[in-house]
């Protein structure tokens, strides 16, 4: 179902799950009960403050051969009076390919405060610019209810983790924004739940029972018949809630791209082409972020070659919350997503984020 937690968060990019295409007869849905709801985005967004519990959990069958996965997310987040976000990734090992697991970090934890990012996988800290993009995947409300018309109401005025709710449930896979068409058709039963605050209309509690005949993890080289679990809750409703910058001393984690090539998804297991001198900051199959000497200019033009020769397709043009330039390219059902941020002095480096996922 969710082939990667669809990119970091770099500045408010929540890494997110995609979905890959299989085969299935989708189970027959009853026709829902009208519901009239608040944009889930909008109403969370609308808080004060709250923090996410979040998880997924995958069962590939028995005759896969194949171990189950965990990962989970805790995101602590503040909207007012100043944007921050705290988030630990727990899992990330279990999702990894079996070669990558030995050097993938299971903990990811990340803050951001204002304009910066931290990063740490484990004792250290590193910082890049943030990038204030939406939460994406299963982490953006509104991929959770993207169509109250599909939603039954089940019960009202329940108690769930502190907050009266309205209790609805959904059978329907076009429910699962956070797939594609193409996964939705693969997936077979849905067995869905979602509490909804009465007061604010904000998503407390979600939970999706997925089985599917296509999912595809990157643990995995050709698509499972399984399921997939989805957990999501939201506490501490606009109660006090501080996120600080990391009070240990910053430092770097070198990688060097010679002994350890940078490979992303999309690329056909071949490096991830970078300047001579970037100094990388954090390296995925889904996520780069790098310093380099060359202006946003020469970034530009470097990237517009080197992507080219690996037969990516231009796709927009734009530009950033922080100044800087925002290209999307296209590769097949790959997406790729590249931030270019000029330092905030003459003499500080040009920062680059690329994120892969699937469309």
């Amino acid at each position: 179902m969710f082939n990667r937690f669809r990119m970091l968060i770099v500045g408010g990019v929540f890494l997110a799950f995609s979905l890959l295409a299989g085969c299935g007869t989708p189970t027959p849905v009853a026709t829902p009960t009208p519901v009239s709801l608040t944009d889930p985005k909008e109403a969370l967004a609308a808080l004060r403050s709250y923090q996410v519990r979040a998880a997924i959990d995958v069962h590939p069958r028995p005759e896969t051969g194949l171990d189950k996965a965990h990962m989970e997310v805790e995101v602590d987040a503040v909207n007012a009076p100043q944007r921050a976000r705290r988030t630990t990734i727990r899992g990330l090992r279990s999702m990894a390919k079996p070669s990558e697991r030995r050097k993938t970090a299971d903990v990811l934890k990340l803050i951001q405060v204002n304009g910066d990012l931290y990063i740490s996988t484990g004792t250290t800290w590193l910082k890049t610019p943030a990038q204030n993009d939406p939460e994406q995947g299963f982490l953006d409300p509104s991929k959770l209810v993207p169509d109250p018309s599909l939603l039954h109401l089940k019960e009202t005025d329940v108690v769930v983790n502190q907050v009266h709710t309205d209790h609805y449930t959904f059978s329907d896979p076009k429910a699962l924004a956070y797939m594609g068409p193409e996964e939705q058709d693969a997936v077979t039963q849905v067995q869905g739940d979602v509490w909804v605050a009465r007061d604010g209309g904000y998503i407390v509690r979600y939970r999706a029972h997925v089985e599917g005949q296509g999912f595809r993890f990157d643990f995995s080289p050709q698509p499972f018949a399984g399921s997939v679990d989805v957990t999501y809750d939201v506490y501490g409703a606009n109660e006090p809630l501080q996120i600080e910058r990391p009070n240990m001393a910053l430092g770097e984690q070198p990688q060097d791209k010679e002994e350890k090539p940078l490979v992303l998804d999309g690329f056909d297991n071949k490096p991830f082409p970078l300047p001579e001198d970037a100094k990388v900051v954090l390296g995925t199959h889904q996520v780069a972020i790098f310093d380099t000497r060359l202006t946003p200019e020469e970034v530009a033009h470097f990237y517009a070659q080197a992507l080219e020769e690996y037969g990516w397709t231009p796709v927009e043009d734009g530009a950033n919350a922080s100044g800087g330039q925002q290209k999307l390219w296209q590769k097949g059902t790959y997406q790729l997503r590249l931030h270019i941020i000029p330092g905030k002095k003459p003499d500080e480096p040009t920062h680059v984020t690329v994120g892969v996922s699937r469309k």
